[in-house]
């Protein structure tokens, strides 16, 4: 869309009546950082209003969701927005499938296609072994574990 759509300046939340105190979509292009302690209303409070006022004013995009009651979150949104049509919810059990394996064979192939299936299959590995290591030291070690592209010398 051009940004006679979608200008710069178009106001997506007011924080207060000063005309000073406005979320624009200009904002809205740069990150948003929320902090605040477990149960303190990251999700329910900051991360709803964003999500709606986002929604409402036609914004797309993609939301990883960990948790079932997040996707939940999401779908409330779209319907309170009305945009309940929009939302594509991929799941185990759903319609909608993405296949790594045949998205990266189209896109590299090849020597390309294998390194990467075996650094995806040690990324994924990685999770399961993680525990109380910390994620970089469980990542160098099955890196540094995979002999997967070594030649065997010959003596």
């Amino acid at each position: 869309m051009t940004e006679a759509c979608w200008p710069l300046e178009l106001p997506l939340i007011w924080w207060s009546q000063r005309p000073r105190d406005v979320w624009t979509l200009v904002d809205a292009l740069q990150d948003v950082v929320v902090f605040g302690r477990k149960g303190s209303g990251k999700t329910s409070a900051s991360g709803r209003l964003f999500a709606r006022k986002y929604l409402a004013a036609g914004f797309g995009g993609i939301v990883l969701c960990a948790q079932e009651e997040a996707a939940q979150n999401w779908r409330g949104y779209l319907k309170e927005t009305g945009r309940e049509g929009d939302g594509a919810f991929f799941t185990l059990g759903g319609p909608y499938r993405f296949n790594p394996l045949a998205w990266d064979a189209q896109k590299s192939g090849g020597a390309d296609f294998a390194k990467n299936v075996v650094n995806l299959l040690l990324d994924c590995s990685s999770v399961r072994t993680i525990g109380s290591t910390p994620v970089s030291e469980a990542r160098s070690g099955a890196r540094s574990g995979a002999k997967a592209f070594e030649t065997p010398s010959r003596s």
